[in-house]
């Protein structure tokens, strides 16, 4: 558990990265993307977002990343990259463009600030990106995760190549569990947990993976209809596991970093809360959500809950049989929600 306490650099070999570049690449990505790629201006710019299928539903979420003007680096799981990889295929037509997968010359890191880091340590750490873009003699590019701070930064080094740690960081041998654990503890989802996913459901908005001005791309309108019209009645949320004999010890909007909260991270997932475990009210017995993903090291899941369900106290979940009480709680970079509507709420 102590890993998600330190600040720790991990390479990540279950991601994949495919290089995409041509003279056509913005107006290519753009239509098949669902952030701006307008928006890019200076090397190392990243944009979180998805590529959807036809109905609306997600192929994959993925990170793109600027190395010049006309090229990009798109940083997706290994579990999706092969249908990524065809999806770019097929929207290809005449467009000026090429791509092709670049693992075996490339591999990406994540440089991951401690939970409880200050705001001097996440400045020493943007220093250290700045300084490793600069220098373009090898190729190195570093980038804040686009989902947010929280969620570190990311590094695309030229395989067999390695680079000066920032300050108090050090190379974790256990990358994939580091890693894993810290974004499930977050609450996002990754790669085939997405799959046939509505991108609003999967937070898409609050983590800046969706653009609502861009215009048109594969598969907008159910994710515009829904902003616009509609109501967002699921959403992905972090829960954490208690015995059910023991008080539920704080509520769902104190969140992370509450010491209760801190206390009970601290345990491993309990056996038997397993992906696709159903989540139930205690006193009806009425399934409210779904778990998604489980940490390995940590205690902590994200499932999909039905919305209408945390605006009513007692907040009151339990597992199959009533082993362990279920606790939602709200992960540091979520907005308010309009409990009306689901959808954050406008500043």
């Amino acid at each position: 558990m102590a890993q998600v306490w330190r600040s720790a650099m991990a390479r990540l070999p279950q991601k994949r990265l495919l290089r995409v570049e041509g003279a056509d690449v913005v107006k290519f990505l753009q239509g098949i993307f669902s952030n701006d790629m307008q928006s890019f201006a200076v090397r190392g710019d990243a944009r979180y977002g998805g590529f959807l299928n036809h109905k609306g539903r997600l192929l994959g979420d993925a990170e793109i990343v600027q190395t010049s003007h006309d090229t990009f680096f798109i940083a997706c799981d290994e579990a999706v990259s092969n249908d990524m990889l065809k999806h770019l295929k097929k929207y290809k037509l005449r467009s000026k463009v090429k791509f092709d997968a670049v693992e075996d010359d490339f591999t990406l890191h994540a440089i991951l600030p401690s939970l409880t880091a200050t705001d001097d340590e996440f400045a020493r750490v943007q220093q250290w990106k700045e300084s490793v873009n600069q220098d373009v003699s090898n190729d190195a590019l570093a980038y804040t995760d686009p989902r947010g701070d929280v969620f570190g930064l990311k590094a695309i080094l030229p395989a067999a190549t390695s680079l000066a740690l920032p300050e108090g960081f050090a190379q974790d041998d256990d990358a994939s569990t580091l890693y894993r654990d810290r974004r499930i503890l977050l609450g996002a989802c990754e790669g085939s947990e997405h799959f046939d996913a509505i991108p609003l459901e999967q937070n898409f908005d609050m983590l800046h993976g969706v653009s609502f001005t861009k215009g048109c791309y594969v598969g907008q309108e159910l994710t515009a209809r829904t902003h616009y019209k509609g109501s967002i009645r699921k959403r992905l949320v972090p829960v954490l596991f208690l015995p059910a004999a023991a008080p539920a010890g704080f509520s769902l909007t104190e969140g992370m970093h509450d010491a209760s909260w801190m206390a009970q991270v601290t345990a491993t997932i309990p056996s038997g809360v397993d992906v696709g475990s159903h989540i139930l009210r205690a006193d009806t017995e009425a399934r409210v959500g779904k778990i998604t993903t489980v940490a390995a090291g940590v205690n902590a899941a994200v499932a999909m809950m039905r919305m209408e369900h945390l605006t009513v106290e007692p907040i009151d979940f339990v597992t199959k049989d009533a082993a362990y009480h279920v606790l939602p709680y709200v992960p540091s970079w979520w907005r308010p929600l309009d409990a009306s509507t689901g959808k954050p709420v406008q500043d």
